[in-house]
């Protein structure tokens, strides 16, 4: 049986009526307004066919299984890499996206409906509204545009996302005709009183009205590692929530000793203590992972702000709401004007909203605290405020893994031309071999695939130990002991130093892995370790792809830390970066785990379906920070080894111009950029044209191959050697030394 759509509001009629009048339409909406719901509406009372383009692949799943339950027949909706797929070529990346516009590739189908939904416009950025131009160029023919959105819910702008492609659709779009800006203002997810904290707390402007009541948003000043005990385990006690019901955001969730993990950690606890009222825990691996929907179900959400936008849920716990925001996370942002990161965390909440301020740190600086003092919300504070400065961190602290996350559009199609120059394949793809990623127990489900990139190289370490994993155990253990983690212990206990079985090996490196990361609810969550056992061939082939490769076992290490932190590395490090990118630029303290380090081979194991541009760049990271620390690295070998593909690639030290470049080149994509003004915003939108950037690049491709001639002849006359079928970077990299 269908479900009955809820009934329009007069602002949901005045969107459906003008979309059947034929207007072009701008909507801004706010957070929980029912931007879906209009469009069903929409559907439901026209005979046209629509299209509609989400930012992601979650959204994508979201309106299908909505389209399934309200029985909705002429609604197709498509990611923007989806919908390239369809009508151009592959399309999986950005990369493919801007080959698709660069060679102005010609379409194998034409979009046969003529009414556009384009969801999430804030997020848009310049790739995808240059192919969204091309498609409907292509297509040629009249279309009728319905533009959504809320500009307050900006949250990739690190992936070049510009709220502009909304607030100006109907500049932009002008040549589709006029278009109508109409507005979504009523929330049915919030509550009056969440509602009145963002728009007179947060926002200072009546943005959002809500029609339901609910209880007051809590803002607590606490010592924000004493939360769990003061706040949340009160909540679990009452039972009031389900886990699925519950929220609990950071800016970040890295950082060993964040408040977060600390969180998280308790939790556990409480849930070994109450067996019978246990909430299970989703944490996510990255702040770039959003994780999918159904290793949510059934368990208490752990999320960054970033990864929370597009869903919702009772409770919501927010933390990090004071000035240490401005410290850690949001350095280049303005401390006027609400972040739509937090907009986006607070308009979660659809009935309980609680914010958390730590007593040495100051308020927000875009609060309006005079408007604190209200019955919508209820000040608790469980410590004075004993305000201390945040001396501004004199390093960032981060990882190779963190710094690739959140590739630009405009890096990622940079390094896509010089990634072939940087690598030698040493194998290629070969048979993939499949290991379950995700496992399931008592209805819930557990991603595993962290802890499968660890057990391999495990397994074949302990080999080279005449078959025995005492080592690897002692080792461990070591390391557990120095911290007082009481779950951890009983785990290894169990263990007992012996893995003689494949479920064995699983339960010793969940437990590393929970070591290692600060978080022990997979550890306790996963339960029976035997996720393997049915697959041993398939590990057996792994390890023996690795054993093919390593062959001699002498002076073999594994798990090896490196860190620009030690000695005087950390000044090397930046030193090279001021060199290169200017006293300004920041200091930087990086740590990695090198999987393997054989004699002279440095190895980055993975086990993946395959190899990725950050796989690439993590090891490209491990390089840069072995070159400046350690200058003699240049008899090393870097490889990149997919255990489940055997294809290997070894990184090209000898490019070590082109390489210094990457580098420079991901470090500066890290920062926030000076934004064009609205005009110029408007005139680059214009002016582009995908048939005369096809006739750009043609003759920009008979400039290239003038100059390359040019560079073959003085590399004769200079009696270096080349081959024809040169690229152009390895050509590039072998005149970039000549002196003139």
């Amino acid at each position: 049986m269908e479900n009955k759509l809820p009934p329009p509001d007069t602002e949901h009629r005045a969107i459906i009526d003008s979309g059947k009048e034929g207007y072009n339409i701008i909507v801004n909406a706010v957070a929980g307004s029912g931007k879906t719901t209009t469009g069903f509406h929409f559907a439901n009372e026209i005979n046209n066919d629509i299209l509609m383009i989400t930012y992601n692949k979650s959204l994508q799943y979201d309106v299908e299984n909505n389209i399934q339950k309200y029985g909705i027949t002429n609604i197709s909706p498509y990611t923007y890499h989806a919908l390239a797929g369809i009508i151009y070529n592959e399309c999986n990346t950005d990369i493919h996206m801007d080959n698709i516009i660069k060679y102005n590739t010609p379409p194998k189908s034409i979009i046969s409906q003529s009414i556009i939904i384009i969801d999430e416009t804030q997020d848009q950025s310049e790739l995808y509204y240059k192919f969204i131009k091309k498609l409907l160029k292509d297509a040629n023919k009249k279309f009728q545009l319905i533009i959504m959105g809320d500009v307050n819910q900006v949250v990739y702008k690190v992936k070049g996302a510009d709220s502009r492609f909304l607030s100006f659709a109907d500049e932009i779009w002008k040549e589709y005709g006029q278009f109508k800006h109409l507005h979504m203002s009523t929330s049915y997810r919030l509550t009056k009183q969440v509602a009145f904290f963002i728009n007179k707390v947060m926002l200072g402007k009546n943005r959002i009205t809500a029609i339901k009541d609910g209880p007051p948003v809590d803002y607590i000043i606490i010592n924000v590692y004493n939360i769990f005990d003061t706040t949340i385990k009160p909540i679990l006690d009452s039972k009031k929530y389900r886990p699925d019901d519950i929220f609990i955001l950071a800016p970040s969730v890295k950082g060993n000793d964040s408040p977060i993990k600390k969180i998280e950690r308790s939790l556990v606890e409480y849930n070994i203590k109450n067996p019978k009222n246990k909430y299970p825990i989703y944490f996510p691996s990255n702040d770039d992972f959003g994780g999918s929907s159904h290793e949510r179900k059934g368990k208490i959400a752990f999320d960054t702000f970033n990864s929370s936008k597009g869903r919702e849920r009772k409770l919501v716990l927010l933390l990090s709401f004071d000035s240490s925001y401005y410290k850690y996370n949001g350095k280049d942002e303005s401390k006027s004007i609400c972040p739509d990161l937090f907009y986006v965390a607070a308009s979660r909440a659809k009935e309980k909203l609680i914010v958390f301020h730590h007593y040495k740190h100051d308020y927000l600086p875009f609060l309006k605290t005079q408007n604190l003092y209200n019955n919508n919300i209820k000040i608790i504070t469980n410590n004075p405020l004993e305000i201390t400065d945040i001396k501004e961190k004199e390093y960032i602290n981060t990882s190779p893994t963190k710094l690739v996350e959140y590739l630009t559009n405009d890096f990622s199609i940079y390094y896509d031309k010089v990634r072939d120059s940087v690598f030698n394949i040493i194998n290629k793809k070969e048979e993939l071999i499949t290991l379950p990623s995700y496992i399931e127990k008592d209805g819930l489900v557990e991603n595993v695939s962290s802890i499968n990139g660890l057990i391999i190289p495990a397994m074949y370490q302990a080999r080279c130990n005449n078959g025995t994993v005492s080592s690897i155990f002692k080792e461990i253990k070591s390391k557990i002991a120095e911290e007082d983690n009481s779950i951890l212990n009983k785990e290894l206990a169990k263990i007992k130093g012996k893995c003689n079985k494949i479920e064995e090996f699983c339960h010793l490196y969940a437990v590393y892995y929970s070591w290692r990361e600060k978080i022990n609810h997979k550890l306790i969550q996963i339960g029976k370790f035997d996720w393997l056992k049915n697959h041993e061939n398939d590990v057996e082939k792994c390890i023996n792809r690795l054993g093919s490769f390593i062959k001699d076992t002498t002076d073999l290490h594994f798990e090896i830390k490196i860190s620009s932190e030690i000695d005087d590395n950390y000044e090397k490090i930046n030193k090279w970066i001021k060199h290169h990118l200017g006293e300004n630029f920041g200091n930087y303290v990086i740590t990695a785990y090198i999987d393997v380090i054989k004699n002279l081979d440095t190895i980055e194991l993975k086990c993946v379906n395959e190899l990725k541009p950050e796989h690439e760049l993590q090891l490209i990271l491990y390089y840069w920070i072995y070159s400046i620390c350690y200058p003699k690295c240049d008899k090393l070998r870097f490889i990149l080894f997919n255990l489940c593909t055997n294809e290997i690639k070894e990184l090209d030290i000898s490019k070590k111009d082109l390489l210094n470049e990457i580098i420079c080149k991901l470090l500066l994509s890290k920062k926030e950029k000076n934004l064009l003004s609205d005009e110029d915003f408007i005139q680059k939108c214009l002016k582009f044209n995908p048939d005369k950037i096809e006739t750009v690049n043609r003759m920009k491709e008979i400039s290239d191959n003038y100059i390359l001639l040019q560079i073959k002849l003085l590399l004769e006359e200079h009696h270096l050697d080349y081959q024809n079928n040169d690229s152009k970077e390895n050509l590039l990299a072998k005149f970039r030394p000549l002196k003139f």
